[in-house]
């Protein structure tokens, strides 16, 4: 529901039956369009299940100087505190600058805002303090460098393992190595779908997030492999490690898969 607080809804007309530019509307049934990384179950923030888009005749980001447009928003009851916000292209993230709520009752939630552009309400739980752009940057900035140097580490000892042949033929050594490829594949899908989540479709998100999974349980695998190895040259002592590798390599690839 939308209406213009210092004219009517739709398209309008002058005294003199000029022809005016349209106003429309869109309706989105989900905001799967608008991912930004702020709002998640994790972060204590979440999205109306409706998002309202508003533009006049081709121009959708349109800057309203001496009127502002009011939505009412359907939402389900709950505690939550409520936001006005639109999603703010430049950022790629849902921003409240120039939105304001005006009435909020347990079924519908009223904005008032001085722009045109894509709206929705967004829910916080209490006491959550939304974290500011530039914390987020600075995090993810944090993560990426750790990364990249947890990467370039990795590299080096599955260089080192495989590359000189007498560490090559130890069982331990191979092991090592085996354990640095896999986290060594879990940060590599880890960068790209924290870095490219907005650039890429969903369904690639989902098949980096399973190969991220996959490659760290199979990490844990590795480990698990290298503590028996351990325990037998602690405690057993006397037993041969023939086959011991590769007994055990198809155990550590398949249970991830299932």
């Amino acid at each position: 529901i939308a209406s213009r607080q210092n004219g009517t809804t739709g398209s309008a007309s002058s005294a003199h039956d000029c022809p005016q530019p349209k106003i429309s509307f869109i309706v989105y049934k989900d905001a799967s369009l608008f991912r930004d990384t702020n709002v998640s179950a994790a972060a204590g923030r979440s999205l109306s299940p409706l998002v309202i888009s508003a533009k006049v005749g081709t121009l959708q980001h349109l800057q309203l100087v001496n009127e502002k447009v009011r939505f009412t928003f359907p939402v389900p009851s709950s505690d939550l505190l409520k936001q006005c916000s639109y999603w703010d292209r430049d950022t790629v993230s849902w921003s409240s600058k120039g939105c304001s709520l005006v009435n909020s009752t347990r079924s519908n939630v009223t904005c008032s805002c001085n722009h045109l552009t894509n709206f929705a309400i967004l829910f916080t739980r209490p006491g959550v303090m939304p974290a500011s752009r530039d914390h987020v940057q600075a995090l993810s900035m944090i993560s990426t460098a750790g990364c990249s140097l947890s990467i370039f580490g990795l590299l080096i000892t599955v260089l080192c393992s495989l590359g000189i042949r007498s560490l090559r033929a130890r069982l331990h050594f191979k092991l090592m190595s085996f354990q640095a490829i896999s986290l060594l594949c879990t940060l590599v899908t880890f960068l790209i779908t924290s870095n490219l989540h907005t650039l890429v479709p969903t369904t690639v998100c989902h098949v980096f997030g399973m190969l991220q999974h996959f490659s760290l349980l199979v990490s844990f695998g590795w480990m698990m492999l290298q503590a028996i190895l351990v325990y037998k040259h602690l405690v057993v002592v006397f037993v041969s490690d023939t086959n011991f590798l590769k007994n055990f390599s198809w155990i550590i690839l398949s249970v991830p898969l299932v």
